[in-house]
């Protein structure tokens, strides 16, 4: 079994800011910045939005710490195919950042990439859902076998190398994917590491709660009725997490929400599940259900 104090490794120099820290249970589903939580993971870009106006300000905080002439790389963590949602508040918040005025250089935005889905990658996220349920052992397991396994995350030095990093994230739990992080990006040599987070979980609560994750995710549209509504409308960019939740119901379900959204939209979100690969450890029926609505939602 494998702890985090074991990949103990010299590194540049840190800064970490959230909006807001999670110090005691239960949380408060009225509280504004969790009303608008379980939608910006989905990709509801209204959510996205509310919480990039309120990270620029904290972003551009922190690029003023470093000399103007600083190169600045902003990333977030590895994706496989269907971005997550702190891909959606990279972009946005990189847009936002390069079209300020000032004399200092806008950022560039690095997306990494795990290599090609693996049988082992396939089982460690066929359920993506299950990560922000696991504990903190099994989330160590699961960052290193697809941070350092034969996946690995595809890091290319010299995008790095001498320059500071904003490395932006929903949320930081137990630190693992934090810490893993640090660990892909320390041998490219950044200059420094900044961590911006919409929330962070006192440390000690999330490791003795790592289920807090789940919980943030489902205080809202906790009903697959719920989840539906929000899955066909206009104002949203499928995440992976919610297309994982998608999936996770019958086809009998699936067909109509399909359908309600059109072939034009659902077309993309099918081809983007099929290349996606990770699902593939949920097996045949999964594989199944994405050919036959692919099938019958593309039918004239």
């Amino acid at each position: 079994m494998h702890h985090m104090d074991d990949f103990n490794v010299a590194g540049p120099a840190e800064s970490s800011v959230a909006l807001h820290t999670i110090t005691s249970l239960p949380l408060d589903p009225q509280f504004p910045l969790f009303q608008h939580y379980p939608a910006m993971k989905l990709g509801v870009r209204e959510s996205v939005a509310f919480f990039v106006q309120l990270l620029v300000p904290r972003a551009q905080e922190i690029l003023a710490c470093e000399p103007d002439d600083r190169e600045w790389v902003v990333t977030v963590p590895p994706l496989f195919a269907i971005p997550a949602a702190a891909n959606l508040l990279a972009r946005e918040i990189c847009r936002e950042l390069g079209g300020a005025r000032g004399s200092r250089r806008a950022p560039r935005l690095v997306e990494l990439r795990y290599a090609a889905p693996n049988p082992v990658t396939c089982h460690l996220e066929a359920r993506a859902s299950d990560y922000s349920r696991a504990s903190v052992a099994d989330r160590v397991k699961s960052r290193h076998q697809l941070y350092e396994g034969r996946a690995g995350v595809v890091v290319d030095p010299e995008v790095f190398r001498d320059r500071a990093v904003l490395f932006i994230n929903d949320i930081n739990v137990t630190g693992t994917q934090q810490h893993f992080m640090r660990r892909a990006l320390t041998p490219a040599r950044p200059a420094s590491l900044h961590w911006l987070h919409v929330l962070q979980v006192d440390p000690v609560l999330g490791r003795s709660n790592p289920e807090v994750e789940y919980a943030l995710n489902h205080l809202r549209f906790a009903s697959f009725e719920e989840f539906a509504e929000v899955v066909v409308s206009p104002g949203i960019e499928h995440t992976a997490r919610c297309v994982d939740r998608l999936f996770q119901h019958d086809l009998a379900v699936l067909e109509p929400v399909f359908r309600t959204m059109g072939a034009e939209r659902a077309k993309p979100l099918l081809e983007g599940a099929a290349e996606e690969g990770r699902w593939r450890g949920l097996g045949a029926d999964y594989q199944t259900r994405i050919a036959v609505l692919a099938d019958r939602i593309t039918q004239r």
